[in-house]
């Protein structure tokens, strides 16, 4: 049979490029890291091509990354005297690296960074300027990210009349 010498490597009918999208050693080909983080959710056909023939494979790639927000609710309280008068402070966890905040909304408004809301990477503030402007009731706060949105719960309450 002889040994096997890789030729070249394909994603469908693109030559991938060896050493930036792939490696080879002992025979073997791994697809890089990097090179898989570019591509979005779906089945992709492999093709081998090798001096004793082509080996075909199908490789799904999937985004298994968990964001979750710390705390995932919260209360705010208009009344000045109030325990939670306070801006509301929220992390964005998660189990991976490279996770970057791109925006945060309340519903379907977009919120602006200095005058709603600030953040020190992936821990934001939700300023009480912004949150004694909001109506009772809860408020869903969802922060987008370059792996996904998370939403956090403020519910804005005034205990004014109760003190």
């Amino acid at each position: 049979m002889g040994s096997v010498t890789i030729n070249d490597v394909y994603k469908g009918d693109a030559k991938l490029t060896k050493g930036t999208n792939y490696t080879v050693a002992n025979g073997k080909v791994t697809l890089k890291t990097a090179y898989l983080a570019t591509l979005t959710e779906d089945d992709y056909t492999i093709k081998i091509k090798t001096n004793q023939g082509d080996l075909t494979a199908v490789i799904t790639v999937t985004d298994t990354t968990t964001l979750t927000a710390d705390p995932a609710t919260a209360v705010f309280d208009k009344n000045i005297s109030g325990e939670d008068y306070d801006d509301v402070t929220i992390e964005i966890t998660h189990n991976t690296t490279g996770v970057t905040l791109s925006s945060v909304h309340n519903g379907d408004v977009p919120l602006t960074l200095e005058t709603h809301y600030t953040a020190v990477g992936l821990v934001v503030t939700i300023l009480k300027a912004y949150l004694e402007t909001l109506e009772d009731g809860a408020a869903t706060i969802t922060f987008k990210t370059n792996k996904g949105d998370v939403d956090a719960v403020i519910t804005i309450e005034d205990t004014t009349a109760l003190g």
